[in-house]
């Protein structure tokens, strides 16, 4: 992908750079304006303009989840805690509601669905086994 800020500058007025603006609030990303309005610059030079011109520009913003007092993010599909010591929701859950779980044994999800955090979906299984499925080596 080609950076266009190579000291080449473009004109483009002010009430351009207000409807390209727009147009990204109303949820396009930067390369989406670029690629819509057939623009000869790139997405981030577009994004210098946003900021030359004083608008703000949108944070990315990762999902999370609180449970407990402590914060989740999704990592490699497993919800984790944000800070240490890292442990996974499920895990969490479980031992919010039944207690300690030995070390060999892992959480897993009666329908599958890694996403369902609700206690009766959750029960605990041996993880040597849980690793072999995982690796499909059953």
């Amino acid at each position: 992908m080609k950076i266009c800020f190579d000291r080449k500058e473009y004109k483009v007025g002010k009430k351009e750079v207000e409807i390209y603006y727009s147009l990204y609030l109303g949820g396009l990303t930067s390369g989406q304006v670029v690629n819509k309005l057939k623009l000869q610059f790139s997405p981030e030079y577009l994004c210098l303009l946003f900021k030359r011109e004083g608008f703000l520009m949108r944070k990315r913003c990762k999902p999370f989840i609180i449970f407990n007092d402590s914060k989740y993010s999704k990592v490699l599909g497993k919800w984790i805690t944000t800070k240490r010591p890292f442990t996974q929701l499920g895990r969490d859950v479980w031992e919010f509601h039944n207690g300690k779980i030995e070390n060999r044994l892992a959480v897993f999800f009666k329908d599958g669905n890694p996403d369902n955090y609700l206690i009766d979906n959750l029960y605990l299984k041996k993880n040597q086994p849980h690793l072999l499925n995982r690796r499909g080596k059953v």
